[in-house]
């Protein structure tokens, strides 16, 4: 899996410094799920912020009445997570669903917080 495109896009936000992204890089591996699967379940909380290689994820939350409401999708190259579960440590008010085979590298918050901080999650994220 192609960790320079990682590197690519958090140096976009922030400078890494090549030390701490070799460590960063040794902490973590590549994970794959099935189409349907779940990553995170309403009500979760979540301690990653996770990084799409290929494939599409769907977030979206479930109604009373137990229709899904779509929130947003994400595609490759893009980071994602439940942000107000992440920085919060509260339960994800949406589920996060694979829609195809696919390819995904999880990353501690603990690893990324220096770099992805409140404000810089922020602007990240409102972009988006």
């Amino acid at each position: 899996m192609n960790l320079q495109a990682i590197f690519k896009s958090l140096s976009q936000l922030t400078d890494i410094p090549e030390s701490e992204w070799d460590y960063l890089k040794s902490k973590n591996k590549w994970h794959s799920v099935e189409k349907g699967n779940l990553l995170i379940r309403a009500g979760d909380v979540s301690d990653r912020i996770y990084y799409c290689q290929s494939g599409v994820f769907r977030m979206f939350y479930l109604k009373e009445d137990g229709d899904e409401f779509n929130k947003s999708f994400v595609s490759e190259e893009q980071f994602f997570t439940s942000y107000s579960s992440v920085i919060r440590s509260i339960p994800s008010y949406f589920a996060i669903q694979a829609r195809r085979m696919l390819w995904w590298l999880p990353l501690p918050i603990r690893c990324c917080y220096t770099y992805m901080n409140v404000t810089i999650v922020g602007k990240w994220w409102a972009g988006n």
